[in-house]
């Protein structure tokens, strides 16, 4: 194991939307899987036995982690041996490719804010060094007023944005109740909205983002606190 090695690139931490503070070894483990099946042809067949030893985890760690990348983030894609051996892995190249182009948009939209960059990567890296005196609050049920925020902000969205979603969508419901964790109230949530839909709405490369996994992940704080827009984008976006 001591010649076994694996690269985190920046974007792994930055671009995916990956949860590292409720999935520390989450980001590691994308990367494995990333550098075995990069050119489109390999595959990652290493059991989880493996897996948790590469990057430093418990088997029961990694069986979890790889359930969330794979179901929730839809970012690898997982496949069952034919022949009863241990499941095989690779990266979901096209559901990766548009979320590092979302985030490249949001960079840009946002006039290369290197000092929103260097946060974030800093707040993954300090997500990943923290205690794990934190786990037990990984099962915590949503309750009744959560329950509440989720349908209004899903009921909102729907009638600003147009769109159609399910406020009991498990995936949708995970997202909000991580920002509520972190603090984010109602308000916050209708705000986002407000604003992201007002950039969005007209633009026909940004009005697909108008989507509960864009704007509730881990990039909430960064549209919330960003400078109100101005006219000058809809000419910058579409020209891209």
């Amino acid at each position: 194991m001591n010649d076994i090695y694996y690269v985190v690139h920046y974007w792994q931490r930055t671009d995916l939307g990956i949860d590292s503070q409720k999935y520390p070894k989450a980001v590691d483990i994308f990367a494995v899987i990333y550098g075995f099946s990069q050119d489109g042809k390999s595959l990652f067949s290493g059991d989880y036995e493996y897996l948790s030893r590469l990057v430093g985890t418990s088997v029961r760690t990694a069986k979890t982690v790889i359930k969330y990348l794979s179901d929730e983030l839809e970012i690898i894609k997982k496949f069952k041996s034919e022949f009863g051996a241990s499941n095989t892995y690779l990266y979901n190249s096209e559901k990766v490719a548009l979320l590092r182009k979302e985030s490249a948009m949001v960079a840009l939209q946002q006039g290369n804010n290197c000092t929103f960059n260097s946060a974030m990567v800093a707040r993954h890296y300090k997500d990943n060094n923290k205690d794990n005196n934190k786990d037990n609050n990984k099962d915590k049920k949503i309750n009744k007023k959560d329950s509440d925020i989720c349908t209004k902000v899903i009921d909102y969205l729907n009638q600003v944005a147009k769109t159609n979603y399910k406020p009991n969508s498990k995936q949708t419901r995970n997202l909000i109740q991580a920002r509520i964790n972190e603090g984010f109230t109602l308000e916050d949530f209708l705000t986002v909205i407000d604003n992201k839909t007002k950039q969005w709405i007209s633009n026909p490369e940004m009005v697909a983002y108008l989507r509960p996994q864009t704007l509730f992940g881990t990039k909430m704080e960064a549209y919330l606190n960003e400078p109100k827009p101005k006219s000058r984008l809809d000419n910058i976006f579409g020209d891209m």
